[in-house]
């Protein structure tokens, strides 16, 4: 069943089910974050067989549940990198209204454990969006995406990371997706994670370089 961004999922098990194949070269990555990445798996499971990935979406969750499950679902594994990809929810209010230092401490707690660890990260922008249809109520977005990533960007830069620029090459004018690139305002298409992934490559390249 699909689990969508708008709804916590509290009855998920927060492991991650084992890799598809044995990797050879060794586990390059996992991408850890809330249904974008959880979808993306679904929808592109070559993606992540072919590049030595390990896709750790859980749908409808907000930074403080991913960092709950940091430590089982990343650390423990030992990844040569991780990627972290989440804020919307947060945004959103799923668990309440949460400030943007607070979403941008708990991303930093979790870039600080991967370190610890000897785990290079990767810290995504949130992607763009005007408008979030499960909760109205928060209005346009929009500028606190900004304001927060603004936040991630010095976050990676004072941790020993890297930041991943989605939002720029991904927005509008308006600072929302294109509609060929969305399926709701926040949920993406299959284009828009083809642009993502050729990002997320050339970025995995520059922290990893031929390992």
């Amino acid at each position: 069943m699909m689990i969508g961004i708008g709804f916590v999922c509290q009855a998920c098990e927060p492991k991650l089910k084992e890799p598809p194949k044995v990797y050879d070269n060794g586990l390059r990555c996992i991408l850890i974050g809330d249904s974008i990445t959880e979808i993306w798996l679904r929808e592109r499971e070559s993606f992540f067989q072919e590049n030595n990935l390990i896709g750790a979406g859980i749908g409808g969750q907000t930074s403080r549940q991913i960092l709950a499950r940091f430590e089982d679902d990343v650390v423990r594994r030992s990844p040569k990198c991780v990627s972290i990809l989440c804020g919307i929810n947060d945004i959103a209010q799923n668990e309440g209204y949460v400030s943007n230092e607070d979403i941008a401490a708990n991303i930093k707690t979790m870039a600080k454990m991967a370190r610890a660890a000897g785990i290079r990260v990767i810290i995504c922008s949130v992607l763009p969006s005007t408008t979030i249809g499960w909760n109205p109520s928060v209005g346009n977005p929009a500028p606190l995406i900004r304001d927060l990533n603004t936040k991630l960007k010095t976050v990676a830069m004072e941790n020993d990371s890297w930041y991943l620029d989605y939002h720029s090459v991904l927005t509008n004018d308006q600072g929302g997706l294109p509609g060929n690139l969305t399926t709701d305002g926040v949920h993406v298409t299959n284009a828009c994670y083809a642009q993502m992934e050729e990002m997320f490559l050339a970025k995995l390249k520059e922290v990893l370089g031929d390992e």
